[in-house]
């Protein structure tokens, strides 16, 4: 016991002691730590200054778009029990009565100014089933115009207005053929309904495909793939714009598998916006040719779709040599391939 009384304080002694020392030895590393950190700070300074700029760049090209219309819905049913209203058979279970009040349907997004006529390039889905009244433009200064949609198109989700009377600088559109896997960018739009609000990330992957499969027959993709926290509810016709200010895609599609917005973005590459663009200037659509038809190669999946041994047993029975023909999977309705005389089934030679 004594031995235990004697040591006690010596024991306290010696752990105030650490105490001590560690809280000394901790303050000179992190002094040395924010001092570093500052220098390394003033070497990244030309780097960080690159998104500040390119931010602010592109926003006075970037207007809030605004849409706004009433339609009918039916709200409800009612049943009526016995005693029923005149004119109502008696063995008539219940009647029901089409409540279709009128109630706001609105939608918010951005688009990019592409000539300083207020020529505006943004998402066709963000103004589809609106009439030119019903859309708006703002700029940073919140102050409205009215616009007239010049055209469509819905297979790569872009459509171009004009707005009246906006005189803003046109943003320059870059290569996206250029733009690499890992590169910065920074997007401007309304995410939430916040107007002229920047977020920045990387790119993480290019050429991505099937992003609307069953959305839009025969969609023209080839999109430019982000992080969703670049792009998110209310980014939709945002630009997406490189360390040098240019324009390299337009903010499309969010891909989600919550029913938050956390997941992947994709945008529009700018070469793609150019053509589409373009067109929609000098025609008010895009003109693409087309068969209308679904192909498949001949082989042993083939084969094995159509109840066949093996590949070589379907091209034994149709006379075909090694590596010749696609087969004919279907055809579409009035298509020029149904005109033509093409039916499933068929195998195309050359």
């Amino acid at each position: 016991m004594n031995a235990r009384k004697i040591l006690a304080p010596g024991s306290a002694v010696f752990m105030a002691w650490m105490v001590a020392a560690s809280a000394v030895a901790q303050k000179p590393d992190a002094a040395q730590a924010r001092q570093e950190l500052a220098e390394l700070h003033k070497q990244a300074e030309p780097f960080l200054k690159l998104f500040s700029k390119a931010a602010e760049v592109i926003q006075p090209s970037v207007v809030t778009i605004c849409t706004k219309q009433r339609v009918l819905r039916e709200r409800s049913r009612k049943m009526y029990p016995v005693p029923r209203p005149e004119g109502v058979p008696r063995d008539a279970p219940f009647i029901v009565v089409p409540e279709t009040p009128l109630f706001p349907r609105e939608g918010i997004g951005a688009g990019v100014v592409v000539a300083e006529n207020g020529l505006i390039l943004t998402n066709h889905h963000l103004i589809e089933g609106f009439n030119d009244n019903e859309i708006t433009v703002a700029d940073r200064e919140d102050k409205r115009y009215g616009v007239t949609v010049i055209g469509r198109d819905a297979k790569t989700n872009l459509a171009l207005m004009q707005a009246r009377d906006l005189h803003l600088p046109a943003a320059v559109l870059g290569d996206s053929d250029a733009v690499k896997v890992g590169e910065w960018v920074v997007a401007i739009g309304s995410p939430l309904g916040w107007p002229h609000s920047v977020t920045a990330g990387i790119i993480s992957a290019k050429g991505r495909r099937n992003v609307r499969p069953t959305q839009v027959p025969f969609a023209v993709e080839d999109y430019i793939q982000v992080h969703s926290a670049i792009i998110g509810f209310g980014s939709a016709g945002s630009p997406l714009v490189n360390l040098r200010g240019e324009v390299i895609g337009i903010c499309s599609a969010l891909a989600s598998q919550t029913e938050s917005f956390e997941g992947l973005g994709f945008a529009i590459p700018s070469n793609l916006a150019k053509k589409v663009m373009d067109s929609l200037k000098a025609k008010g659509k895009v003109v693409r040719g087309y068969l209308g038809i679904e192909i498949a190669d001949i082989n042993d999946t083939l084969a094995d779709r159509l109840n066949k041994r093996d590949e070589k047993a379907l091209r034994e029975e149709a006379g075909l040599k090694p590596a010749e023909g696609v087969f004919v999977f279907g055809v579409g309705s009035d298509s020029p391939a149904e005109k033509a005389g093409l039916q499933s089934g068929d195998v195309i030679l050359e």
